[in-house]
């Protein structure tokens, strides 16, 4: 009898392997077209901080490009330094409804940190300090804002109501003990540290990458308000109102093209997809044929193989941000490009999921994907054809 259920559950397992093996067979081959040179492929595991490890990578791709050197850069050290601002702000609007904490960030929070306090390397601040080896902000995340809601409110006496109530306040002690929650979790960033032979402070090591963020620029591209304006995208995890410049899709398409083509990187914050769009093995589509319609059986069949993709125009791309389809997801680094054998044009993506997957934590996507999902992207001023930035500049 026991043999029995065990042989027949060895089958079962069997013909799932197999089942499974046929549905992600794909005849996807990829041609590359131009591949930046990069650093390893990171983790952020289980935490909220895509936009930190997108843009860390993205400061650490231009180090290499600048001929500084193969630098891997901390993530957390960003986390730790944003947080405090975060917090500081959602504490003094919590009242209004008004204000949120998130996990999430965007796409300027890495160079605002960079500008104010520097850079250290991974090796010297991990941000691993609660007994894991991988990145888990779990528990730490809850921690935190349980801590700003007790020290956001106080009892007090109403002497309309004769009773004690909860009122809005900030209480004087709330960064002490901020501080030191972020210094249990995080660790406390050392202020000098010894780095290949050399000392720095994250001040002079952040000199020493050369990285200024006044030779970037944050783009986005919707009709909800003037072309060639600054605006506030409106995400969650745009805590700090950071204004991007908002330009025509067909702009937004040559930039991020000619970015890749002069050797620059593209910090891309997006969608990761909807009911019209693919993504398995690391490939991400926008086919043309309408996906949402199929069933499951035969839409896994269709992405196997490539397809033409959607011609996306500013109007659906806009209804998608309008009907709440396309939201603030996620955040990765883009850093080569790349034709299927239909002749699609494909971003070759760095992730920050690990290396597990066909593509070993890269993502290959197509062009009409990016330019329907994309919420902001972060380039180097050099990379805007003259005459968009000289729009942009009026």
């Amino acid at each position: 009898m026991y043999l029995k259920n065990y042989l027949i559950s060895i089958l079962i397992s069997l013909l799932f392997v197999v089942n499974v093996s046929a549905q992600e067979e794909s005849s996807f081959e990829f041609k590359m077209i131009k591949s930046l040179k990069t650093t390893p492929i990171k983790n952020q595991s289980r935490t909220s901080t895509c936009w930190s490890f997108a843009l860390t990578s993205f400061v650490e791709t231009e180090a290499i490009r600048k001929g500084k050197g193969e630098h891997e850069l901390s993530p957390m050290f960003t986390v730790y330094n944003a947080y405090h601002y975060k917090a500081n702000r959602y504490l003094r609007l919590k009242r209004y409804d008004i204000a949120n904490f998130p996990e999430g960030g965007a796409l300027n929070d890495v160079p605002d940190m960079f500008r104010i306090y520097g850079a250290i390397p991974n090796s010297v601040y991990n941000g691993l300090q609660y007994g894991s080896e991988t990145h888990n902000h779990s528990e730490f995340a809850r921690v935190l804002s349980a801590y700003l809601k007790s020290v956001s409110t106080k009892r007090a006496w109403d002497d309309r109501s004769k009773s004690y109530k909860e009122v809005s306040y900030v209480s004087p002690m709330w960064e002490k003990g901020f501080k030191a929650l972020l210094n249990t979790w995080l660790g406390e960033p050392p202020t000098t540290f010894e780095y290949q032979g050399k000392t720095y402070t994250p001040k002079s090591f952040a000199k020493f990458l050369d990285f200024n963020p006044d030779d970037y620029v944050l783009l986005s591209s919707f009709t909800h308000y003037p072309f060639y304006s600054e605006f506030v995208l409106e995400v969650p995890d745009n805590w700090s109102q950071a204004k991007a410049m908002n330009i025509p899709l067909e702009d937004l398409r040559s930039i991020i093209k000619n970015s890749i083509e002069k050797g620059y990187s593209v910090a891309w914050a997006s969608d990761m997809g909807d009911q019209f769009t693919g993504r398995q093995d690391g490939i991400w589509t926008l086919p043309k044929e309408d996906i949402s319609q199929m069933d499951k059986e035969k839409k896994q069949a269709f992405l196997n193989a490539p397809a033409e993709q959607k011609e996306v125009t500013q109007e659906f791309r806009q209804s998608g941000y309008d009907n709440f389809i396309t939201t603030d997801d996620h955040a990765m680094l883009i850093m080569g490009m790349a034709n299927d054998q239909l002749g699609n044009l494909y971003y070759y993506v760095k992730n920050s999921w690990g290396t597990k997957g066909k593509n070993k934590g890269f993502e290959y996507v197509s062009e009409a994907f990016v330019l329907y999902k994309t919420l902001s992207i972060y380039v180097h001023k050099d990379v805007i054809p003259k005459q968009i930035l000289k729009k942009i500049n009026n």
